[in-house]
């Protein structure tokens, strides 16, 4: 590019500095050489430097010109110095007079006539301005708790960052302020650097998105872009399909040459941040910045990803940097109709999927699975009303409505009136959508009830009259789902599959196919199964694998499968599931043990993280979905939610606790999900209570006194194990097997009328349930033992292995739960 560099002043106005064209010509010839390295070599700034030159307007003339003044001024300059412009393509137009200060181009239109303040001008500054021409963009900065989303020109690591708060060092001999270099996002947006170049990249997308989800990766610096014959080590690591439509970008920075201004401490600093990738023009946001030494790990919640620097060699000067990805953990799923499935993992973000092989159980997904459609869904139930409806019960239990417009796609579009409310009161136990405005709900009396939503079409507060319409009993089921025309499926406490037609669906009638269930499946002990549509039905079983099934019998309720067996068309779709430690001190820690499918040793990088401090109580347990439990010295009961749960974030629900009880002097105190909650008190008397309040926090019981539910609970350890499942060791180290069939309602009704005894030896400090059959246990020696019951549906003596495998060591802890 030609550039000319104009040097001038108003009519009458004295010049506020001494800069004379040789030394300006020094700062530009500085800035020239800045450019080509960053280019690397691709760009050579043709340039000239003119004399000053007096205008004929005054300062308040050229006040009034404001960033259009080039077509004014160049003819001006023309003409009184006598010389030609018109090879020149761009112009920088050096004012020397006091009100003037910083620089800005011409606006509107394209980049023409750069007004710099000459008291400004330095090589940071005028190498940001040129930037510019070439089309870079402001350097951000992510700020998610300021009330803007990004700070302009924030990053402090690159040249386009705000002067005076970048980066910069004093060159010599110029004695002027330069640097830093420009990221790699910078890079792209001028269009040098060119990241499908041999050698320059680590591409962890496939790493990254598939199990283990991890990567280790070396980097040498970033020094600008590498030249076009670079044969050298990789200077960028990226990955896409992690944060949304945004590409993450993670470099080496090393405190030299343009970036010796770096801070002290380390050699220099590994950057993240996140790209629309566009050329010219690419955005730039800063998210993450460590220093590059070993031992050093920053985390980022946009991508879910985890970097530590593993090594730093000084003779290559490399650092080698470890990904781990937090795979995105399951809150919810549920399918949409047509092969759409969407999911909201921990951080309330729903992801759409559409598995391409639905019809016949093939392993095949459209490209570029998942895709974020929706953040904020922090909800207790979301189900799909069909064509893209999809309904919320939030905490508060109020029913909201959205209609998808991206359903096809799995683009982010929405209708205008997304999130409306539509229903009040829904404190179910199970909600799920028969189609066509139809919805069922399972009480806590166990009762099916049936509305019929007039306006789901538009969203609108529009009911059949006389909702709910009682239209079953007795259905307390483990899980519940219905497929299409009446067909409702549900999974008993045998893990049976049960298979019921609503005769009386149009209208809320009490008519059925059948007086009873037909069963239609045995073994169905999965994580979470919905329907797909036209008989197919998924489910997760406890590798955290999707598994396909085709039920032929679905219109008569026949015994009929288009497989002998499951078909496995996803990997890694693990449920949610975390550890809280509480240490001595009244820290509370976060840890999620990758490998608790299979009892591997495997955790996530962020495990150990202190996430939470002054948890001075007896005891803790947790309610489920980041709720936790502490009971005091005094005996009040206090509630607490971890709303960063499902990334080890620092975010509770009010940042204090809620007081939900008094009088928790009990032995034991443990939770039975659904806002159950056991305590065994001083008499041996199992008690159960219910806290209806549990998702706000609210100081509302279904009781306002205890019911005994069991006598002579004189144990250890007791712990629950999910779906009514209860184990206890006893004063024998003998561990026992219990199931409350009355845990919805607080009767006394159990599966057997005494314990069953499902092991021995287990003379534990702690022992307590990871979800899905498997059990934690810490030994004397303070190491962490993983074990999986295989008989927990049925209390049978059936376990993965004969012993136990230790999955951590040092777990000297005052008390551990699963959440």
């Amino acid at each position: 590019m030609n550039l000319a560099v104009l040097l001038l002043k108003c009519k009458n106005e004295p010049r506020v500095t001494t800069l004379t064209r040789d030394r300006i010509h020094q700062l530009t010839t500085n800035v020239a050489g800045y450019l080509q390295d960053q280019s690397g070599g691709r760009e050579a700034l043709e340039f000239r430097v003119f004399d000053w030159f007096e205008l004929p307007q005054t300062s308040d003339d050229w006040n009034a010109l404001q960033f259009n003044a080039g077509a004014t001024v160049v003819p001006l300059v023309e003409q009184g110095l006598g010389v030609d412009l018109s090879p020149y393509g761009h112009f920088v137009l050096v004012i020397d007079k006091a009100d003037a200060h910083s620089a800005a181009w011409n606006t509107p239109g394209p980049l023409k006539y750069n007004h710099m303040a000459a008291q400004s001008l330095n090589p940071a500054i005028l190498g940001h301005e040129l930037g510019h021409m070439y089309g870079a963009t402001h350097a951000n900065l992510d700020t998610p708790t300021a009330a803007l989303p990004f700070q302009e020109y924030g990053d402090q690591y690159c040249i386009m960052g705000h002067e005076g708060n970048k980066f910069t060092f004093e060159e010599e001999p110029l004695h002027a302020v330069g640097g830093p270099g420009m990221t790699a996002s910078t890079l792209i947006g001028c269009g040098w650097l060119d990241l499908a170049q041999p050698h320059v990249t680590h591409d962890l997308r496939g790493a990254l998105s598939l199990p283990p989800h991890q990567a280790t990766v070396a980097l040498t610096p970033l020094q600008g872009a590498p030249p076009t014959a670079y044969a050298g080590s990789p200077v960028v690591a990226l990955a896409d399909s992690l944060a949304g439509s945004q590409r993450l970008l993670v470099e080496y920075r090393a405190r030299q040459g343009w970036d010796q201004g770096f801070p002290n401490g380390a050699p220099g600093r590994v950057l993240a941040h996140l790209t629309n990738g566009a050329k010219p023009g690419a955005s730039t946001l800063l998210i993450g910045a460590m220093m590059a030494q070993a031992g050093a790990q920053m985390y980022l919640p946009q991508a879910a990803v985890t970097v530590k620097v593993a090594a730093y060699d000084a003779g290559s000067n490399a650092v080698t940097l470890a990904f781990s990805r937090l795979n995105p953990q399951l809150a919810h799923v549920f399918s949409g109709g047509d092969g759409v499935i969407y999911a909201v993992v921990d951080n309330g973000d729903l992801m759409w999927f559409r598995h391409d092989g639905r019809t016949d159980g093939s392993f095949r997904w459209t490209d570029n699975n998942p895709r974020k459609v929706g953040t904020g869904w922090n909800v207790k139930h979301v189900f799909s009303g069909g064509d893209g409806v999809i309904y919320a019960i939030t905490p508060n239990n109020d029913l909201l409505w959205y209609r998808h417009e991206g359903r096809g796609d799995g683009s982010f579009r929405w209708a205008d009136n997304a999130g409306r409310k539509v229903g009040v009161g829904w404190n179910m136990k199970h909600v799920f959508s028969g189609g066509d405005g139809i919805l069922y709900a399972i009480n806590d009396n166990n009762d099916l009830l049936w509305f019929r939503h007039d306006g789901r079409g538009d969203g609108s507060f529009r009911w059949t009259d006389n909702n709910p319409r009682k239209v079953g009993t007795g259905w307390n089921m483990k899980q519940v789902f219905a497929s299409s025309e009446g067909v409702i499926y549900a999974i008993n406490d045998a893990d049976d599959l049960l298979w019921f037609r609503h005769d009386g669906r149009s209208d809320g009638s009490f008519r059925w196919a059948d007086d009873k269930a037909r069963k239609v499946g045995t073994g169905w002990n999965l994580e979470h199964v919905f329907s797909g549509g036209d008989g197919v039905i998924y489910g997760f079983n406890q590798d955290a694998d999707l598994l396909w099934f085709k039920h032929e019998g679905r219109t008569d309720g026949s015994f009929r499968w288009a497989a002998d067996k499951a078909r496995k068309v996803g990997a890694g779709w693990g449920f949610s599931h975390v550890m809280y430690a509480l240490t001595t001190t009244g820290d509370l820690l976060w840890y999620r043990h990758e490998g608790r499918s299979d009892g591997s040793f495997r955790w996530a990088f962020e495990d150990g993280k202190k996430v939470s401090t002054g948890w001075n109580y007896k005891r803790i347990f947790s309610g489920g979905n980041g709720v936790l439990y502490g009971v005091t010295d005094t005996g009040d009961l206090m509630w607490h939610r971890h709303e960063g749960r499902g990334v080890a974030s620092l975010k509770w629900t009010d940042n204090k606790p809620r007081k939900v009880g008094v009088g928790w002097n009990m032995k034991h105190v443990f939770s039975g999900g659904d806002g159950v909650i056991y305590a065994i008190n001083d008499a041996n008397d199992l008690l159960w209570f219910r806290h209806d309040g549990r998702d706000d926090g609210s100081f509302q019981w279904a009781d306002t006194k205890a019911r005994k539910v069991g006598t002579g609970w004189d144990m250890k350890h007791v712990f629950s194990g999910g779906d009514g499942i209860i184990y206890a060791v006893n004063q024998t180290d003998d561990l026992l097997w219990f199931r409350h069939d009355g845990r919805h309602d607080g009767s006394f009704q159990w599966a057997d009328t005494k314990a069953r005894k499902v092991g021995t030896g287990w003379n534990m400090k702690q022992v307590f349930a990871g979800g899905g059959g498997v059990i934690y246990a810490i030994n004397a020696a303070n190491d962490l033992l993983w074990f999986r019951h295989e008989g927990r549906s049925d209390g049978s003596f059936r376990w993965a292995d004969t012993k136990a495998r230790k999955v951590g060591t040092g777990w000297n802890m005052k008390q551990t739960l699963s959440d």
